[in-house]
């Protein structure tokens, strides 16, 4: 195990291989892809947030995703925080658990996933919603002009729990996200815009952010993102917004598997006609 693990002391070294645009995914907007059975994805997302009227906040996220089947994925996730006189915030750790019906393919096939997770009633500080967060989302994903144009389309229902004196919350969510490549290898846009926060159901506002992405291989991604949010729901991005910049790095390791899974991800439940032709 430990050897299957050395690779995440080595980042340096997966920029000795080739990329494609597909390999790894998009930041709050969930695409129809999964990590291959025995694959280890990691998303390591730090942020500093800049609250309207408030001091600013450092958010240090970590999301690790294990193929479990070629068609199922479980993933853990949480974030600690620190803002200057309060100390370390904790946010609610986060499980998920997604089925890959298809995986999108280069022909325009589009795939499509069920996502079910949780945030659970645990944490401190800025970062800790006293409650249990629920969402059930469908990503669909499609890949187009070859792959120069990729597609996330998001619909789902987010579940509020209360731990205190709130009352139960039950909002729509739904997420467009876009990855457009730049013409210079490697090079892409990204961008989004999502109504409702999946681990947040008692916050339903609308939210952007739009950058750049950087392939240095299938295995390696690095993004840097700028977004905002209107301060209040209900209320529009010129009465006020939160902004916040993130920077994103994804790493994909063969960690529990003896032989390169596919960088692509999991085949899903069904395959479609080009996987299964080859092509």
């Amino acid at each position: 195990m430990v050897k299957k693990l050395a690779p995440l002391f080595l980042i340096v070294g997966l920029c000795l291989l080739e990329g494609r645009a597909e390999a790894i995914r998009p930041f709050v907007t969930d695409d129809a892809r999964i990590a291959d059975q025995g694959q280890l994805e990691l998303e390591i997302i730090p942020d500093l947030i800049f609250p309207r009227g408030e001091r600013a906040l450092f958010e240090q996220s970590l999301i690790a995703s294990f193929g479990i089947l070629p068609s199922f994925e479980l993933g853990v996730g949480g974030a600690i925080g620190i803002n200057h006189g309060d100390g370390a915030s904790f946010g609610n750790p986060e499980l998920s658990a997604k089925l890959l019906f298809i995986r999108a393919d280069p022909s325009g096939i589009p795939g499509v996933a069920l996502v079910l997770a949780a945030a659970l009633p645990y944490g401190r500080g800025v970062l800790y919603s006293p409650g249990t967060a629920l969402n059930l989302i469908a990503p669909l994903t499609s890949h187009l002009f070859g792959g120069a144009l990729l597609i996330h389309l998001n619909v789902g229902l987010i579940v509020g729990i209360p731990r205190e004196d709130r009352s139960r919350a039950i909002h729509p969510y739904a997420g467009l996200g876009v990855d457009v490549s730049l013409g210079l290898e490697g090079l892409r846009f990204v961008g989004e815009i999502y109504s409702g926060e999946p681990f947040a159901p008692w916050s339903s506002r609308v939210a952007t952010q739009a950058g750049g992405r950087y392939e240095f291989n299938e295995r390696f991604n690095l993004d840097l993102v700028f977004g905002a949010s209107p301060s209040e729901a209900g209320k529009r991005f010129r009465d006020g917004s939160d902004l916040w910049v993130q920077l994103g790095v994804r790493l994909l390791f063969d960690a529990f598997r003896k032989t390169p899974g596919d960088p692509d991800g999991g085949a899903g439940l069904f395959k479609n006609r080009a996987m299964r032709t080859g092509s």
